[in-house]
């Protein structure tokens, strides 16, 4: 029998000018497929960085619809040719004048981080690809912290990544990730014809992170001054890919109901989010010395 695990849509709130399309026909829909499988039918299958992205609108049907443009640099070519070390992955769903569509299943890319992708170009537009077989088709590039390589599809649960592998199982393995190594290696002998084995995979040390970057982030004012207006922010919750935050208070709050100065409350704050058990986000309490003690 076969099975298939679908995404479920998560939408932002969004504004009066904002239309949101959740285009749930076309919801991304996987069924089990194993390694070598995934590897033949890829054209191109490459190691590649992150550099930046844009959004523009593509003509789909009638209407145009907001599409994600990824801009990536080739670091390790394992099958296929490239004219350029640069490529472009073209992904469905953004936000663009006004329009802001959503394909729930839609694998995400940091910024600065490193992932194997398996593509094929896009009939008509040089130098554009789209991944074969959408979110299978994206491995994060991961590190443990004695800095062990992993190949990880990080936007599947334990369970769903080791059924759509094809190894028939699903018992949960959190601890269970392909070696990047044996996995590249592998990948390049499928290239040339060479018997594709499945992939061993090992425990990491611990937590992993996107290798390569610098996941610790200290944001500065974001939720605007004091009594201003339009302060609201968004985070967005992903796999593996949101930084560490240091919450640093500059200055005090006024008129509070409490009589305090608002401090204790932001610590509080900090802490109750930093003990979220299983939490993409971290945030740590820094108290920042005020100008006069810098001096």
């Amino acid at each position: 029998m076969n099975r298939s695990f679908r995404r479920r849509l998560l939408a932002p709130g969004a504004g009066a000018a904002l239309l949101l399309i959740s285009l749930p026909a076309l919801s991304a829909t996987y069924l089990p497929l194993c390694d070598a499988d995934l590897a033949d039918r890829s054209p191109l299958i490459v190691v590649a960085r992150v550099l930046d992205r844009e959004i523009r609108l593509e003509t789909s049907g009638a209407s145009p619809l907001p599409v994600t443009v990824i801009r990536l640099s080739a670091l390790n070519l394992l099958k296929g040719d490239l004219p350029s070390t640069e490529i472009r992955l073209v992904l469905p769903g953004g936000e663009k004048d006004g329009l802001a569509v959503w394909l729930p299943g839609t694998p995400t890319l940091a910024d600065g981080q490193d992932a194997i992708l398996f593509l094929a170009p896009r009939p008509g537009r040089p130098g554009e690809y789209c991944l074969t077989e959408f979110g299978l088709s994206v491995f994060d590039v991961m590190e443990d912290p004695d800095g062990t390589r992993f190949a990880v599809r990080a936007l599947f649960a334990s369970g769903e990544e080791r059924f759509l592998s094809g190894d028939g199982t699903t018992e949960p393995a959190p601890d269970a990730q392909r070696d990047y190594g044996a996995f590249v290696a592998a990948l390049r002998g499928a290239a040339v014809g060479a018997s594709m084995a499945a992939i061993s995979r090992g425990t990491p040390a611990g937590p992993l992170r996107l290798a390569g970057t610098d996941r610790t982030a200290n944001w500065v004012n974001i939720g605007g001054p004091e009594g201003g207006t339009g302060n609201l922010f968004r985070w967005f919750w992903d796999t593996s890919s949101s930084p560490d935050a240091n919450v640093v208070p500059q200055g005090t709050q006024s008129n509070l109901t409490d009589g305090t100065n608002g401090l204790a409350h932001v610590q509080n704050a900090a802490t109750r989010w930093h003990g979220v058990a299983n939490a993409t986000v971290k945030l740590s309490y820094i108290r920042c010395r005020s100008r006069e003690s810098r001096r």
